[in-house]
């Protein structure tokens, strides 16, 4: 039996799926989302929630659209926090980087240049001494700081918080979220897709945002293999003192987040993967890599020496959705008008995902607001065309 009683269904309840729900359920439409565990259960489940720009030099309209979307979360935040009673974890806490060779140092005080002219006046990107973050970060015999590069346009939320402030935006506006249904196959020419358990749901307009999922549905729908997966860990600790106003550290790929709730998150390790290695129903590996995750906490604490009595409270390994064309991916299925994708946010997602929403809900045609101007490479026929 098929039911069509939704004008839209979404499959996968990450954060481009909550947040392009309730984008539509502002038109007036109907949305249905359909999720295989539970909110946030793959890659956007994760514990780092670093909200941080690309570097300011080599300025396009990648770099562009990231900046607004940064510039304007707090706002949406904002009004989605007053909306649901709920807090999110979002502050604006900049981030610090340290600075050990010559040459680094010199091309900071480029970048910084660049920051002045296409940041603008109201966001810093600039050097700073050691002791301008004595409190938080270290310095270390055998890698003496020559500086630490400062911007006060990064800042964190906390992943689980925003998602449950989505969801229960969802719910309030009629939004219908079924869980634990795992999609096994989707019918474009009839518009429905397939349980596991036998049900076939259906809707005018189906859009996946799976996740790493979304690749493996792509290929079963006959377009080539446009992504994959990357694997990382994440630790959280417990922390003796209140670190929440102190900015995000960022070094060689290690992460180190102090949240409102007196938890610090390290991340994260980053592992390309075979789609044929993910579990289709968890979209993760197996197990975790010990290894590299006690090889990550022993470089956080090197950054940062004052985690050394810091207790493990918790870890996450998921896999993230990246598009080997590396943006994320947006559009209509080339042979089919009523199949809509949007995946692929690696490391981006929760930035960008509110101004992402309001593209597509343009680009389905059910504008409310203001046009959105999207990058090219994050369309479906760069992808398709890189």
């Amino acid at each position: 039996m098929t039911s069509h009683n939704s004008d839209f269904l979404i499959i996968g309840a990450g954060i481009f799926g909550l947040t392009i729900a309730n984008a539509i359920l502002e038109t007036g439409a109907t949305v249905k989302i359909i999720e295989a565990q539970h909110v946030g259960a793959g890659a956007s489940g994760g514990i780092l929630g670093a909200l941080m720009p690309h570097m300011p030099n080599n300025w396009n309209p990648k770099k562009q659209f990231q900046f607004e979307a940064l510039r304007d979360l707090s706002d949406f935040v904002a009004t989605l926090e007053k909306e649901t009673g709920l807090a999110t974890g979002y502050r604006r806490v900049g981030r610090i980087m340290p600075v050990v060779k010559n040459g680094f140092l010199k091309q900071m005080q480029t970048y910084a240049k660049h920051a002045q002219v296409n940041w603008g006046s109201s966001y810093d990107f600039k050097l700073e001494e050691m002791d301008f973050f004595d409190s938080w970060l270290q310095s270390s015999a055998e890698n003496p700081l020559l500086g630490l590069l400062y911007d006060t346009l990064s800042a964190r939320i906390h992943p689980k918080s925003y998602l449950e402030a989505l969801k229960r935006k969802f719910m309030s506006k009629g939004g219908e979220l079924i869980v634990n249904a795992l999609v096994t196959d989707i019918d474009p020419n009839q518009n429905f897709i397939m349980l596991e358990n036998g049900e076939k749901i259906g809707a005018e307009k189906i859009i996946l945002t799976a996740g790493v999922q979304s690749f493996r549905f792509l290929e079963m729908l006959h377009m080539p293999d446009l992504g994959g997966g990357v694997f990382g860990q994440a630790i959280k600790l417990s922390s003796q003192n209140d670190c929440s106003k102190f900015p995000i550290i960022y070094d060689n790929g290690c992460y180190i987040i102090a949240h409102d709730d007196g938890t610090i998150s390290i991340g994260s390790s980053s592992v390309n993967i075979a789609n044929g290695d993910i579990d289709p129903k968890k979209d993760r590996l197996l197990k975790q890599d010990d290894e590299k995750q006690a090889s990550l906490l022993q470089q956080a604490k090197c950054l940062c020496p004052s985690l050394e009595s810091a207790e493990i409270i918790s870890s996450w390994s998921g896999v993230r959705p990246k598009a080997w064309a590396r943006d994320p991916l947006l559009g209509y299925h080339p042979n089919y008008d009523n199949l809509y994708v949007a995946t692929g946010g690696f490391k981006i997602a929760f930035g960008i995902a509110h101004k992402v929403a309001d593209y597509v809900v343009h680009d389905l045609g059910l504008a409310l607001r203001n046009e959105t101007i999207i990058p090219d490479s994050f369309l479906m026929n760069h992808h398709l065309n890189p």
